[in-house]
């Protein structure tokens, strides 16, 4: 991140802006901050272009080979981590065809997330110093966590992701197409232990030579 705008959040970091914003039931936020984990959006027009101009097309370029994929997904946000929380193991990947997320810390401490292999266990933990990044192509098996912290913990974080339900696999225009319905399937927790059912139907119906799904 440009060295002005990390001593700018990093002397005036908007805490009470980011407690006020979870603090309102209507924000989508709010549920995840009466756990300790607070998100709230940069609203910095400036910082903002940076990184839609900057930032964006250079993760794109290096994750997908393409700067140009459209995307349909993305967001800059404030992230504050209260001492006592925690994030448990999950892969970002949710309903989205890709994603990319990218967390910028702010401070320094032994608070960095921990990148897990297909087993979850420990493989490295990401340094938590200032101006020190991670950067996650989302899979099925893109895990981490944060165990409990011991600190405020101060970053931002920014994503760009395609949705799954606006995209379509395995065109083919002779063919019929296949919606999948996942409304009886509870798919809205956190961590994520195992592939979604969306993807092993979708899986499953192309196995069978189905298109347009």
């Amino acid at each position: 991140m440009h060295v002005n705008y990390l001593q700018r959040y990093y002397d005036n970091y908007p805490e009470q802006y980011i407690r006020d914003h979870c603090g309102d039931p209507s924000n989508s936020e709010h549920e995840s901050s009466l756990w300790g984990n607070y998100s709230a959006p940069v609203n910095e027009v400036d910082f903002l272009s940076y990184v839609k101009y900057e930032v964006l097309d250079n993760l794109k370029w290096e994750f997908l080979g393409n700067s140009l994929f459209d995307h349909d997904h993305h967001y800059t946000n404030f992230h504050m981590d209260e001492p006592g929380s925690h994030l448990e193991p999950h892969n970002d990947l949710k309903n989205f065809r890709w994603l990319i997320t990218a967390q910028v810390y702010l401070d320094k401490d032994t608070q960095g997330v921990r990148i897990l292999d297909r087993e979850l266990n420990p493989v490295t933990t990401i340094p938590n110093k200032p101006n020190t990044a991670y950067f996650i192509c989302a899979s099925p098996f893109s895990w981490h966590d944060v165990p409990e912290l011991h600190a405020l913990k101060r970053s931002i974080l920014f994503r760009v992701g395609k949705r799954k339900h606006k995209t379509l696999v395995h065109p083919q225009p002779s063919k019929p197409a296949w919606v999948i319905v996942n409304d009886g399937h509870d798919d809205t927790h956190y961590a994520k232990l195992g592939l979604r059912m969306g993807n092993l139907t979708e899986a499953w119906l192309h196995h069978l030579g189905h298109a347009n799904i």
